[in-house]
């Protein structure tokens, strides 16, 4: 859900999506204000690439990291996307769900049990279902992104992409 590895076939050649991907990477920094004049941050190097944030008015913390590498066979050109949740944030998020998980089964139980009901209850639940769609909302807006950004700039067109 999380993770997940794209092969998009490119009609461009290796120099200009690399030269492409300099134009428009800018290396990670810290700053408290996320105005940019690139589109993404992280590093590009001549073997591979990773993109760690796409750059926008707001810092999305559920945004893919993209690790990849771009393959050349004869007259293929093919760019490798590997799109992962920030192995901290996946962490984190799951240690949070499971508390709230936990603690809404034991006080549901415990209602149940003694035939009452609280509305704190209610707002534990509100706050699972948040923990769940939260992250994959912010994933799947950025990862639409990222893709759009390939898929616009390298591909012939979107009957091109091979999915593993």
């Amino acid at each position: 859900m999380f993770s997940e590895t794209i092969v998009l076939k490119s009609n461009r050649d290796s120099l200009f999506i690399k030269h492409k991907l300099k134009q428009d990477v800018e290396p990670s920094k810290f700053r408290f204000f996320y105005i940019c004049d690139k589109i993404f941050e992280g590093f590009i190097s001549d073997s591979h690439f990773e993109i760690t944030t796409s750059n926008k008015n707001y810092r999305n913390s559920f945004s893919p990291h993209v690790k990849g590498f771009i393959s050349e066979a004869s007259n293929d050109v093919k760019i490798h996307l590997n799109l992962r949740l920030h192995p901290f944030v996946f962490a984190l998020t799951g240690l949070i769900n499971l508390v709230f998980v936990v603690t809404t089964i034991g006080l549901v139980l415990h209602q149940i049990s003694n035939s009452y009901f609280e509305p704190t209850t209610a707002l534990l639940i509100i706050c699972l279902f948040t923990g769940i769609i939260l992250p994959l909302w912010g994933y799947r807006k950025d990862r639409k992104l990222i893709i759009e950004y390939f898929e616009l700039n390298f591909c012939n067109s979107m009957h091109d992409k091979l999915k593993n």
